[in-house]
């Protein structure tokens, strides 16, 4: 049962997230600014731990344990739905022929000029983000990036629904002696 319930709130976690990220990619890909693409997908990001913090709250009522275990089943389902965006992602770019990079360095562009930057500014940090992007292309590098763009938000929402979740049991605790 610990581990279905892991599985079941990691990937309906990981399927929220990763269609906010869909939705607010797809609906900006000719924009100029990429800032409600970015409050879509963290918002998303936000829900998702709001999911997992569901599954942990489950979680107790199965196990009727310290916080230590339902912590590592939160950091399991937080996991889960992390590779799901990971995957969701770079299937995304696959299929659509998104051409991220190139996205981003427009967007790059658009916000010094908005800026008032030098041509040569401009250029300098294209080239430099060019040169960051380069190994964006390799599908190990572009997984190990998306994976870490998301975990660490899960992780640390798990972390705060878990000290939640032990003070809840503390009062529970004190209530019941």
């Amino acid at each position: 049962m610990n581990k279905r319930t892991v599985w079941i709130f990691g990937l309906l976690a990981g399927a929220f997230v990763s269609s906010a990220l869909l939705i607010g990619v797809s609906s900006q890909k000719n924009a100029s600014s990429m800032g409600w693409s970015l409050a879509f997908g963290y918002s998303g990001m936000i829900v998702a731990g709001a999911i997992l913090i569901v599954g942990m709250s489950r979680m107790t009522l199965i196990l009727k344990r310290n916080t230590v275990p339902y912590l590592m089943h939160g950091l399991g389902m937080a996991a889960i739905a992390s590779l799901v965006y990971t995957v969701s992602w770079m299937g995304f770019l696959r299929i659509t022929g998104y051409d991220f990079k190139a996205h981003y360095a427009q967007l790059i562009e658009n916000q010094m000029v908005e800026q008032g930057k030098s041509a040569e500014e401009i250029a300098a940090r294209l080239a430099q983000n060019a040169e960051q992007m380069a190994a964006y292309d390799q599908p190990h590098i572009q997984a190990v990036l998306t994976f870490s763009e998301i975990f660490p938000v899960l992780m640390v929402l798990v972390l705060l629904g878990g000290w939640i979740l032990s003070i809840r049991a503390r009062k529970t605790q004190t209530e019941a002696v």
